[in-house]
Formats: C-alpha cells, sequence, structure tokens
C-alpha cells in the first residue's frame, strides 16, 4: 500500500554536533520540506527531512521517543537508533504545533504485529532447553544482567539531563546569536542617528542663508520701488515743464527723451519689482517648508535618540542575562 503524507511542512532542521555534543549544526540551507509519513501495512511513522534530493534526515518514531518543546518555535526529539539529537524551527508557533501534535499521534499508534515464525518442534525439548539455559545462568552472568537492569532508570534520568543541558546549550547559542544582531543595529542606529544630525545641521545652514537673502531680497525690492516712485515724479516735472512753452526746440527734444529714458527705466523697475515680489513670496514659503521640515527632522533625532537610549539599556540587560547563562 505504500506510504501515506500525514503533514508537509517547512522548517528549518538541525543536528546535534556529534563531536562537542554542545552545538545545534543546520542540515541543508534554508527551510527544507519536512514530512511525517505512514506505512499504512505496518501503522509505522516516520520524519523525512529532504535537502533537494537528498534525504537529511530519516527517523523513525518509536514508542520510546519523545518530542520536547523547547521554545514557542523550536523543538527536538532524540533518536535511539540514529544515535543522535534532531532540532527543528519553524516561522511560527501553529506550525510547531502541527508538527508536534503529528508527532505525538504518531507515538500513540500501535504497529500491527507481523506474524510469528512458525516453530520448529522437531528436536525436542527445545524450548525447556532455552529455559534450562536461562535457569543455570553462572552467578556472575545474572549480577551482570541485573546491574544491567537496575542501571536502566539511572540512564533514563542522565538521557533527561543531557536533553536539558543540549536546551540550555541551544537557547545559549540563540542568544549569542540575537546579541551579535543586536550589537550590529544598534551601530547601524547610531550611525543613521549621526548622519540625521549631519542632515539637520545642513539644513540649519541653508535655512539662515535662505533668511539672509530673503531679506536682501525685501531690501532691494523697497530701494526699486522708492527709485521707481523718485523717476515718476520726475516724469510729471518734465511733462508739466514741456507743457508750458517757454522751453526751446532743443530743450524740449532734450526733455522729451529724458522723459522716454525715463519712461523705460520706470517700466524695467516695476517689472523688476513684480519678478522680485514673486521670488520673495516664492523665498518665503520655501522658507516656511524648510522650517518646518527642520521641526520635523528634530522631532524624529529626538525620537530616533530615546528609541536608541532604551535599546542600549535592552542590551545591556540582555548581556548580563548571558553571562549568567554561561
Amino acid at each position: 500500500m505504500g506510504e501515506q503524507v500525514v503533514l508537509s511542512i517547512s522548517a528549518h532542521v538541525f543536528q546535534i554536533d556529534p563531536v562537542t555534543k554542545r552545538s545545534w549544526k543546520p542540515l541543508g540551507t534554508g527551510n527544507l520540506p519536512v514530512s511525517i509519513l505512514r506505512d499504512a501495512a505496518k501503522n509505522t511513522f516516520r520524519v523525512v527531512a529532504k535537502d533537494g534530493d537528498n534525504a537529511v534526515v530519516n527517523s523513525a518514531i518509536g514508542a520510546k521517543m519523545a518530542f520536547t518543546k523547547t521554545s514557542p518555535k523550536f523543538g527536538q526529539w532524540q533518536d535511539p537508533r540514529a544515535s543522535t539529537v534532531y532540532g527543528i524551527g519553524f516561522s511560527t508557533e501553529d506550525s510547531l504545533k502541527q508538527f508536534q501534535t503529528a508527532f505525538e499521534s504518531a507515538l500513540q499508534a500501535k504497529p500491527t504485529p507481523t506474524p510469528a515464525p512458525k516453530r520448529d518442534t522437531s528436536g525436542g525439548g527445545g524450548g525447556d532447553g532455552a529455559l534450562s539455559s536461562a535457569s543455570t545462568m553462572a552467578p556472575g552472568s545474572q549480577a551482570s544482567l541485573s546491574r544491567g537492569l537496575s542501571s536502566t532508570p539511572s540512564a533514563k534520568a542522565s538521557g533527561g539531563d543531557q536533553t536539558q543541558v543540549q536546551e540550555l546549550r541551544y537557547e545559549n547559542e540563540r542568544l549569542k546569536i540575537a546579541l551579535s544582531t543586536s550589537s550590529a543595529n544598534a551601530k547601524e542606529w547610531v550611525q543613521e542617528l549621526s548622519t540625521l544630525k549631519n542632515n539637520n545641521a545642513r539644513l540649519k545652514v541653508a535655512l539662515q542663508e535662505s533668511a539672509a537673502n530673503v531679506n536682501e531680497w525685501k531690501e532691494q525690492l523697497t530701494a526699486w520701488k522708492e527709485e521707481s516712485t523718485r523717476l515718476k515724479a520726475r516724469n510729471k516735472e518734465l511733462e508739466a515743464a514741456a507743457g508750458n512753452g517757454h522751453a526751446t526746440n532743443a530743450e524740449l527734444d532734450a526733455k522729451t527723451a529724458e522723459c522716454e529714458e525715463l519712461k523705460a527705466r520706470i517700466a524695467q523697475l516695476e517689472g523688476s519689482n513684480r519678478s522680485m515680489a514673486m521670488q520673495s513670496q516664492q523665498a518665503n514659503a520655501s522658507v516656511g517648508r524648510m522650517e518646518r521640515c527642520q521641526k520635523d527632522l528634530q522631532d524624529w533625532e529626538q525620537q530616533f535618540a530615546s528609541k536608541l537610549r532604551e535599546f542600549t539599556t535592552l542590551h545591556s540587560q540582555f548581556e548580563d542575562i548571558l553571562k549568567q547563562s554561561n
């Protein structure tokens, strides 16, 4: 009948380091497809994880095994047949619950018994001979067997202690990685805060320059308005003098030419005044935007500095916890 897929999921798979027995070694790269398969004929289960075509985990689930949840997203089980401990990490807590449920259901399932081989009754007394051999076991052998049986509970206890030690070591390794990552993030945030301060300083300089330019344009606009007013008055004087009729033709021609020059100059000044007024309005609007931008930048800088101080405090507490765990 073949095997049926009970659960198919993605996870990071690890194996305890066979040399140090203290740290986890990743099996494969990244998330791997992990399946729990059921042999319908035998009613047996196994965990299979593949990295491409290579099966990095092929662990038969037996009655004496147990799945231990060591963190909200990580668990492990000991495979006595492979003489190793496997670890499995998920991206969500729900994924871990699904795997744990399927694993524990497989532990509760009873394998289908295989038919017992026919006993060969020829030779007479084979069973009695076995009983006789057992009953006539040498005292030394019986003592050895007794010691082996009596040592089983302590071996289980030792195995439990070893599992707890492995869990603590795994958590310690995970904390070290998290601490290293947080240190790198803290350095990046300090650099970003420094960049933010530099940008704020440059914006202040630009704002001061813009304000100075606006004041200069206002002064020039005022001067041009005054000159335009003066030229208009002079033009009226010339027109009045030309209308008296006492001036000669040469004087009239000169005054007329001066009037034309004044009118042209007045028109030029009025055009400059309009252009300068428009530029002044735009400069005022730019200064207003820059002031708002500077205020926002200062607020961001203060918020960022506050968060960075909080992170630094947490980082120090994290280091203390890690030192205590060592």
